[in-house]
Formats: C-alpha cells, structure tokens, sequence
C-alpha cells in the first residue's frame, strides 16, 4: 500500500465511528456469500495457498 493510500486509510478510520461487532460480521458474511456465488458463476478464480481452485 502506498504511504498516501495508508495516510488516507488512517484517517477514514478516525472519522469513522466504531461499529458494532455483529454488523461488522454480518459484512464479512455477505461479502463472502458473493464471492463464493461469482467463483461458482465461474467469474472469479480464487487462489487458495499454492494450488489455483476453480470451480
């Protein structure tokens, strides 16, 4: 990342307000719901460790 991307990070995270962990959770789950649906579509290809899955 470069230090202009971090410096930007940085402060969204401080103008941010703090979010309840079970929203946060609820996030991860569905980002991940979508990611699993687009690598089953066959329109992503996730690489897991050193072996390349496609489904």
């Amino acid at each position: 990342m470069s230090q202009r991307a971090a410096k930007l990070l940085k402060e969204d995270l401080l103008a941010t307000a703090p979010q309840k962990a079970k929203d946060v959770s609820q996030a991860q789950a569905d980002i991940l719901a979508v990611v699993r649906r687009l690598e089953d579509e066959g329109k992503i290809i996730i690489e897991r460790g050193a072996q390349r899955v496609a489904s």
